[in-house]
């Protein structure tokens, strides 16, 4: 209102020298709104869309996901395409075109594995304990020439720590380093875009279909190969990483939670002294050393030519027994079947927890048993 009477106060002949100041003061206060709104307008601008701009310009999780699963087959997977090739030993366009297509097959495995948990604050630790994962087992496989698998994993977590630090080498973090932490690092530190949640799904599916049809339309061609060169080398699903450590990890708690409810049988029940026992003058000691990852053809009192035993070598009545093979080449497995009457045939670690062994039988007839060692343990035979 009062610029409209001032407006009707210069049409009647009002000195505009008069309405100066009060214009003046107009002005100022509309040029003052004016920036007020100006700077409102530029905090939405520039505080606000750049950041949504930012998070939308990022990678998706298809994009990020295909990229680390084009790492772990093409460089953590070293030691299973050398073996495989050397299995398949290509010599026609049909093998290299098989090798290729399990190479797209297993870089679709680990896209869809990661595709399944591709959700914000969820995919990015998981994907970096992927990482490590495989660079660790790629590291001990390579090292070691061993395979990944549940007796493996049981052997890890079932060892004491000195055992255990014995394979902690600065060689171990180095190879850690370079191809897990790194690769980690880069993982954690590339935007990803924002979407809302509905998006993020109908994307994953897309991701997860794409995957599954490519491993689907790669492997029918190819099937007798797959299920001839994987059927008979069962090594070499234990050769792939990651998926050898996922498998170990659900075997191995399985087969424990199983083997935790299961009742234990008893054997050798009618097990007790004889008479002969009661005519000893003296207390009797029976002292059993077990001692294990030692190969019996490397034994000099079995033939071997260099003087590998030399002090058993020197023992009157010495009896070695020749044709003994054991359960396994691991702790978990050789030990507990030792002391089971399953025989190798029978044996499975799973059996043998399910019923007693020697020990219980020896401890059920009245004798004393007592367990030292300077390892991982009894497993389980001595409780």
């Amino acid at each position: 209102m009062a610029g409209l009477s001032r407006c009707c106060a210069r049409s009647d002949g009002q000195n505009l020298a008069d309405s100066s100041q009060p214009f003046a003061t107009d002005a100022i206060l509309y040029r003052r709104s004016a920036a007020i709104r100006d700077i409102a307008n530029f905090k939405t601008d520039v505080l606000v869309a750049p950041s949504h701009k930012a998070t939308s310009n990022g990678l998706g999780y298809a994009a990020l996901s295909s990229a680390v699963a084009v790492y772990i087959a093409c460089v953590l997977n070293g030691g299973f395409w050398s073996a495989f090739r050397g299995t398949v030993d290509p010599a026609s366009l049909f093998e290299y075109l098989f090798i290729g297509a399990t190479f797209l097959i297993l870089v679709a495995l680990c896209t869809l594995l990661l595709t399944l948990f591709a959700i914000p604050y969820v995919f990015r630790p998981f994907a970096i304990l992927l990482l490590l994962t495989a660079a660790a087992s790629s590291y001990f496989m390579n090292e070691y020439g061993t395979v990944f698998d549940a007796n493996m994993l049981r052997n890890v977590l079932e060892t004491n720590q000195s055992e255990a630090l014995e394979l902690v080498t600065w060689k171990l973090a180095g190879h850690l380093t370079l191809f897990g932490v790194l690769p980690s690092a880069v993982v954690w530190s590339v935007p990803i875009a924002r979407r809302p949640p509905a998006e993020i799904v109908a994307r994953n599916v897309k991701t997860g279909s794409i995957c599954a049809l490519v491993i689907a339309s790669l492997s029918f061609p190819f099937l007798m190969n797959f299920l001839s060169v994987f059927r008979e080398n069962k090594q070499l699903v234990h050769s792939v990483t990651p998926i050898n450590a996922i498998q170990a990890v659900s075997k191995y708690y399985i087969k424990r939670s199983k083997s935790a409810g299961s009742q234990v049988s008893a054997i050798g029940l009618d097990a007790r002294k004889s008479d002969a026992w009661s005519q000893r003058p003296r207390k009797s000691v029976l002292v059993i050393v077990l001692g294990e990852t030692a190969r019996s053809d490397h034994f000099s009192i079995n033939g071997y030519s260099k003087p590998t035993t030399p002090r058993l070598s020197t023992v009157p009545g010495l009896i070695s027994f020749t044709n003994v093979r054991s359960c396994g080449t691991d702790t978990a497995d050789s030990v507990p079947c030792m002391f089971s009457n399953l025989g190798r045939a029978n044996f499975t670690p799973e059996r043998a927890a399910a019923q007693e062994g020697l020990l219980d039988v020896i401890q059920r007839a009245r004798l004393s048993v007592l367990w030292r060692d300077n390892q991982s343990g009894c497993k389980g035979v001595c409780a």
